[in-house]
């Protein structure tokens, strides 16, 4: 969670409470008015809050192992599957799959950088 409440609180933060003040000033209620005036205005920080948020997931190892496992046919995640294979010395196979995991996280982090450079914020 604090991977996503972070980046989505300094959104908000940045925004400030002068937009919100400004529409309700023209009658709309609390909710019309983060719907359609705050929302917007801290899409950076939606859009880095899922990523981040994807991203650690996709490492997460411990509570996958505690609560769903590996189990055969049914559950399969990448975080076990390295797992497995370090466990039956297969390290060629496990740094592989380590290597792209963190390729793709990479990739990721740095579409949401790119995204938040291309297009800032503008609060008047």
């Amino acid at each position: 969670m604090p991977f996503v409440i972070q980046p989505l609180q300094g959104a908000f933060e940045a925004a400030g409470i002068a937009p919100l003040e400004a529409a309700w000033s023209l009658r709309a209620s609390k909710l019309d008015a983060f719907l359609t005036v705050l929302s917007p205005i801290a899409l950076r920080g939606y859009i880095s809050a899922v990523a981040l948020g994807f991203a650690h997931t996709i490492g997460e190892f411990g509570v996958v192992l505690m609560i769903g496992g590996s189990i055969t046919g049914q559950t399969r995640v990448l975080s076990t599957t390295i797992f497995e294979h370090v466990e039956a010395m297969e390290y060629g196979q496990a740094h592989a799959i380590a290597a792209a995991l963190l390729t793709f996280s990479f990739l990721v982090l740095l579409a949401v950088y790119v995204v938040n450079r291309r297009f800032p914020i503008h609060v008047s």
